[in-house]
């Protein structure tokens, strides 16, 4: 009876432990399906964006001589703070805000996603500081077709203006949070929390872009606390959506349980040795 006892109490706080490591994979997982489902958000988003793009190109820059008028309209129903329209030789053909001295030089010689634009490919670009307002912007080059043969129109914003910031800040109801849009080369498109001299994950958060840069999913601590991340990448884009979360409120639906649980399965193992050394004093009296 005794080794019975044993054997039960052991088997339920092993089994409490087991119970704990599999919830916890259970909201590391659901933290992954989050970071998994705000990536195709984001991939609609610039799906969209791209499509209006498209749509005032073919509008409004479309004809053989495109007037200024025509430009600065097509620029600001795109609510880009910054433009260009390029021939297919990558030179500059108009410029917002207005610049005649680069009207004719060749940007796509200058800008990788400009020259990649030039080849027919949509391209975006790295998160680059603005001449407008001072803030980091991210430009999307969209080529299109016309009947003086193929141009690029591209502007760039600064996405935390965007429904997509307001997304990234709700997108966990976790709190607190990090909800991060990283570009292939470690800058900081948008998210939920953005400093405009701190453009890149390096300067914005250090523990987390050297933990990242090793895996794509793991843990990290800063200033005494420990986060677990996750990211997933962005269908279209050289983007991957950063998650990171501290432990202590991703795993806080399981602890008051868990402690509960711990402490009748810590409970039982103390009762059953109690017991078991009441089997052993008895049964030496009774030789």
């Amino acid at each position: 009876m005794c080794l019975v006892w044993c054997v039960v109490a052991t088997g339920a706080f092993l089994g409490v432990r087991a119970t704990e490591a599999s919830a916890r994979r259970s909201l590391d997982q659901r933290s992954a399906l989050r970071a998994q489902v705000g990536a195709r958000f984001v991939a609609s988003y610039v799906d969209e964006l791209f499509r209006r793009e498209l749509t005032q190109a073919n509008g409004v820059l479309a004809a053989d001589v495109v007037s200024a008028s025509d430009f600065e309209l097509a620029v600001k129903n795109m609510n880009f703070p910054a433009a260009v329209l390029l021939d297919e030789a990558g030179h500059a053909l108009h410029v917002w805000p207005p610049k005649p001295e680069v009207v004719g030089t060749d940007l796509a010689a200058k800008y990788t996603h400009l020259r990649l634009a030039t080849t027919g490919r949509r391209a975006i670009s790295t998160v680059v500081p603005a001449a407008v307002k001072g803030t980091p912007i991210v430009a999307f080059a969209l080529p299109f077709d016309t009947a003086s043969g193929p141009r690029v129109f591209s502007g760039g914003f600064d996405l935390s203006t965007t429904p997509l910031a307001s997304f990234l800040q709700n997108a966990t109801p976790i709190q607190p949070n990090l909800v991060l849009l990283v570009d292939g080369e470690g800058g900081v498109v948008a998210g939920s929390t953005q400093d405009p001299r701190r453009t890149q994950l390096t300067d914005l958060n250090p523990r987390l872009a050297r933990a990242w840069g090793e895996q794509k999913y793991g843990a990290y601590s800063e200033a005494g606390r420990h986060y677990r991340y996750t990211s997933h990448s962005v269908e279209g884009t050289t983007w991957r959506l950063l998650l990171s979360l501290p432990t202590d409120q991703l795993y806080a639906p399981l602890d008051s349980g868990n402690l509960v649980l711990r402490g009748l399965a810590l409970a039982l193992v103390v009762v059953t040795a109690v017991i078991a050394a009441l089997i052993v004093r008895l049964s030496r009296r009774t030789r």
